[in-house]
């Protein structure tokens, strides 16, 4: 599940 929420997160544009 961990490797799954940092595929997520790649994808997503960091506005951070």
């Amino acid at each position: 599940e961990s490797a799954r929420k940092m595929v997520n997160k790649a994808p997503l544009p960091r506005v951070d």
